[in-house]
């Protein structure tokens, strides 16, 4: 049985659990980042801007899970920017919407804990970048089927012959490519947990 939510003795109404206050304020910079600046690069259509978003959202994200340590928090703040991307400009919100939960529940899975720490964070940080890049390989499959690959591949092999370049360096480049993004992630979430960590610090020193 789940226990019963207090009221608040003020208002009556019922209160909200730390967790959920600490992993709003955390989802809501997220999703109001999601909201400006991703709207922004979507409608530009930068090359990586799915995983520069990703990025940006591992930081804050693991920063916070670093100075409020609890399991859960940061599926809970991927809710929260989730619910919030529903007020994002465009007609298409699912999509965006279910890749957002998807990346705080890979970060979660990976880097979530009641102790975090450098190495789990840095790597769910990778992890989740690299899921971006599933996801866009999934969006492309269901709209094209496997048909895209081939034309991938075909434009990568053009693009190859026009600079004069070996066949083979087309896997390496892709090889490349992934290991980019997932440095990406890496840096995000390790910078995200070197902050947080500084952010409790001086919280504690505050409070001492």
């Amino acid at each position: 049985m789940t226990r019963p939510v207090s009221p608040d003795p003020e208002t009556g109404l019922p209160s909200i659990s730390p967790a959920w206050v600490r992993a709003t304020v955390f989802g809501a910079l997220w999703g109001g980042l999601e909201v400006t600046l991703g709207a922004f690069l979507h409608a530009l259509r930068l090359p990586l801007s799915g995983v520069w978003m990703a990025a940006a959202g591992i930081v804050i994200l693991v920063s916070g899970l670093a100075v409020f340590p609890a399991r859960g928090f940061l599926l809970r703040a991927g809710v929260v920017c989730m619910l919030l991307k529903l007020v994002s400009p465009g007609p298409a919100l699912l999509v965006p919407m279910a890749c957002i939960l998807q990346e705080a529940l890979v970060l979660e899975l990976v880097a979530g804990g009641a102790r975090p720490s450098a190495w789990r964070s840095a790597l769910g940080g990778g992890v989740t970048t690299l899921s971006t890049l599933l996801q866009y390989i999934a969006a492309a499959w269901m709209i094209y089927g496997w048909d895209i690959i081939r034309i991938y591949y075909e434009v990568g092999r053009k693009i190859l012959k026009w600079v004069n370049a070996p066949e083979d360096w087309l896997w390496w480049a892709i090889a490349a490519g992934i290991v980019l993004i997932f440095l990406i992630g890496l840096a995000a979430g390790a910078l995200g947990f070197r902050l947080g960590v500084r952010v409790r610090r001086l919280r504690e020193a505050r409070h001492a």
